[in-house]
């Protein structure tokens, strides 16, 4: 069976689709910076055999540093970073395909992406 149609109507972007092949991952969603603690999602991933991790969002200049640790952890092939505003049918489909949402801020007790991912 088909997904249903984007409620947005847009297409989903070429390098969001290419995220959301192979299972369901956990998705990181928000701005890449280091006090959202997204390191520690890729340091916890060879601990989770099967789990694939998508971390979307505006680069705060962290996006190589995080591509560089998901190598030095052996985990590149299971990463995909989207480092650029997501918006619209590529943010409705990030949110519909995660089997998990993850929020590892080091500081934030409540963002916006939270309230986003819940379910509809």
């Amino acid at each position: 069976m088909d997904d249903p149609p984007s409620p947005s109507g847009e297409a989903v972007s070429p390098d969001v689709l290419a995220s959301l092949e192979g299972t369901p991952a956990i998705l990181a969603f928000g701005r890449i910076s280091w006090e959202k603690g997204l390191d520690r999602l890729i340091a916890a991933l060879p601990l989770v055999p099967g789990a694939r991790l998508i971390i979307a969002g505006e680069d705060g200049g962290q996006a190589a540093r995080l591509a560089d640790e998901a190598l030095r952890c052996k985990v590149a092939a299971r990463v995909r970073i989207i480092a650029r505003h997501v918006e619209g049918a590529d943010k409705e489909a990030l949110f519909a395909s995660a089997a998990l949402f993850a929020v590892s801020s080091l500081s934030e007790n409540f963002g916006l992406a939270a309230f986003e991912a819940r379910p509809r």
